[in-house]
């Protein structure tokens, strides 16, 4: 559970842009095979929605990292512990699942290579992350609210 108000809002705005990246992902995919229909019609509504305040999400997201980092790195830390444990819990079930014959080479992969934008993120190498919506879907759905360790 992320307790340090900064590091949720952090949390809420990148759930946000996930969410338009799906929708986006979506759409490009109902382009694809000429899908109409109710789903995407409400599909170009939400990504309308959320593409209005873009720019200012991706603003205010720079702005409280900036903010973070220089104020309170344990925010900062304690958003990125919560996605790399949530991300090696998903990189294991990858694991296992290859094992038992399914193929999940490129989630494993899309698993270890966000792992390591975190971690660069942590050491500020890197001024965002922005991880998969397709392989590593849902990875983080707890991250809010799970219990802390």
């Amino acid at each position: 559970m992320l307790r340090h108000p900064g590091a949720r809002r952090l949390e809420e705005l990148l759930r946000i842009e996930q969410r338009l990246g799906a929708l986006r992902l979506d759409l490009d995919m109902m382009d694809r095979v000429g899908f109409a229909g109710s789903d995407r019609l409400r599909y170009e509504s939400e990504a309308q929605d959320l593409s209005r305040d873009e720019a200012s999400r991706g603003t205010e997201r720079a702005a409280l990292v900036a903010r973070l980092r220089a104020e309170s790195p344990d925010a900062i830390a304690e958003w990125v512990d919560a996605h790399v444990s949530a991300l090696r819990a998903r990189l294991a079930q990858f694991e296992r699942e290859s094992a038992a014959g399914e193929n999940r080479t490129t989630h494993a992969f899309v698993a270890r290579e966000a792992i390591d934008e975190w971690e660069a993120f942590r050491r500020a190498e890197r001024d965002d992350v922005r991880p998969n919506v397709y392989y590593i879907a849902g990875y983080a759905d707890d991250v809010l609210d799970a219990p802390s360790r």
